[in-house]
């Protein structure tokens, strides 16, 4: 009796879906698909009023904005990942689009060198700058404080040399009770007179709750 339950219920189920999809196929045929969405980690830069008119991506395109942003700070170079889909005209319709931090490699007093442990989801470089994509354990008001630390500078055998940096995570004791997505980006310009593109690299350490973690990235 079970097994014919099972059968019976399974009938209505693929006929709805069948049904669905057939009704799918008929609105694809007279209306437009939906342009697709895109996420990027992009720059935008701000002009002398405070308005921004173009997302810049790291492989260096340009994408015009369809509305200017305003309100915003004059003359500043924001760090965002923004949501987005693409008009016929080249222009972008902004759906969303959320600051994230991109702190530059410095030399932190020792006070201040904390390496609270945390997850690294991904690490990459992505022209100008390193992406970070970070599981980050909280409360959901709890405040941390971020920033890259230079602990070394190695010249090689062969001319080349490498930058290390350490990610310093101050956890401020807020509470490990929720896992939440933290984004950030490490930009390399400034970095321009210690480190020589297509001769040396970059190593970007992260303590985390299993150990010492490490990528390095050649310019």
């Amino acid at each position: 009796m079970k097994n014919r339950r099972m059968k019976q219920a399974l009938f209505p189920i693929c006929f709805l879906w069948l049904a669905a999809a057939l009704l799918f196929v008929a609105c694809e045929e007279d209306e437009p698909m939906t342009p697709p969405y895109r996420q990027e980690i992009a720059d935008l830069p701000t002009d002398a009023r405070g308005e921004a008119q173009q997302v810049c991506l790291d492989n260096g395109t340009n994408l015009q904005l369809e509305t200017t942003l305003s309100g915003l700070r004059p003359d500043t170079l924001y760090r965002v990942r923004v949501l987005f889909t693409e008009r016929e005209d080249g222009r972008i319709h902004l759906t969303d689009y959320v600051p994230i931090l991109a702190p530059e490699v410095g030399k932190y007093a020792s006070d201040k060198i904390v390496c609270d442990p945390l997850d690294v989801v991904a690490c990459y470089k992505s022209g100008p700058y390193v992406n970070v994509q970070l599981a980050l354990k909280g409360s959901a008001g709890g405040v941390h404080a971020f920033g890259f630390h230079q602990t070394d500078y190695v010249r090689h055998d062969d001319g080349a040399r490498t930058l290390h940096a350490l990610l310093l995570h101050h956890q401020n004791n807020d509470p490990l009770y929720y896992t939440r997505e933290v984004f950030l980006s490490l930009p390399l310009r400034p970095l321009s007179e210690l480190l020589l593109a297509g001769r040396d690299s970059i190593a970007v350490h992260f303590h985390t709750f299993d150990g010492e973690m490490v990528y390095r990235f050649a310019l």
